[in-house]
């Protein structure tokens, strides 16, 4: 299914992103690749314990909301036209809040 600037208008209303003891359980299964490959081959020193940790406290549902992109749809007056990928906003966070502070270690 495609995602709607109608479903992004209410993230953490009607719109849920997975469980909570599964939060975006398809972002969950690439960052499992990625940690396993990055750690390989790429000297990622970021445990899997640590980002799994970080993955769990994701709250990407408060990270939309405070996108600038995402209040200007709000404020707009007219009908909300923000819309993206879940996952790439679910990336965009991870990396801000943890793959930067990884990389300079």
């Amino acid at each position: 299914s495609d995602i709607t600037p109608a479903m992004l208008e209410t993230i953490g209303g009607q719109l849920k992103l997975g469980t909570t003891s599964s939060p975006c359980p398809m972002f969950m299964a690439f960052c499992k690749i990625f940690q396993k490959y990055a750690s390989q081959y790429f000297s990622f020193e970021m445990t899997p314990t640590e980002f799994m940790n970080a993955l769990s406290n994701l709250n990407i549902e408060s990270y939309i909301r405070s996108l600038p992109e995402y209040r200007k749809a709000q404020e707009n007056g007219k009908k909300f036209d923000f819309v993206a990928p879940i996952i790439v906003l679910e990336a965009m966070k991870f990396y801000e809040d943890h793959l930067i502070a990884n990389i300079s270690r």
